[in-house]
């Protein structure tokens, strides 16, 4: 997300004085987001990740060029959707760590082809895994089921 936004900040920055009508327009629509939400999660990363040196000064300089970019109600709407944005991070953290996700459980359906196969001799058919809890910040430690994508 970071480097979207300072690429999107990038573009803006670059293009938005273009002689072309149309070209303006269009990174003005684009960059519509950073005035306000863009903005309000850039300062909310930057809360969350201020014991990481080199992360914090990264989001405090591209949230500096914000500011400088668009003014004061950037400024004060980035500390308000901000807010928001960092209560929301804290409350989803806490329920990935009770082990929530939002991702279905893994499911394939056969057909009869494929139920045939299954019951010739020497096959054995596909058990799903047990679930495993997961844990926010770390990679999930399941395993892909072959055929599930």
């Amino acid at each position: 997300l970071l480097r979207l936004i300072r690429t999107l900040l990038n573009g803006w920055q670059k293009y938005k004085h273009h002689p072309q009508a149309r070209i303006r327009k269009r990174f003005d629509f684009e960059v519509d987001g950073l005035r306000s939400s863009y903005a309000g999660a850039v300062w909310a990363m930057r809360k969350k990740y201020r014991h990481d040196r080199r992360l914090f000064v990264e989001l405090s300089d591209l949230l500096t060029a914000i500011y400088r970019e668009f003014g004061w109600k950037t400024r004060l709407i980035a500390i308000v959707v901000g807010m928001y944005l960092l209560v929301t991070m804290k409350r989803e953290e806490r329920r990935l760590a009770r082990g929530w996700t939002i991702e279905p459980d893994c499911f394939y359906e056969k057909n009869k082809a494929a139920l045939k196969f299954d019951q010739m001799p020497g096959i054995r058919p596909a058990r799903m895994p047990e679930k495993e809890p997961w844990v926010g910040g770390h990679p999930s430690p399941s395993t892909p089921v072959e055929g599930c994508r």
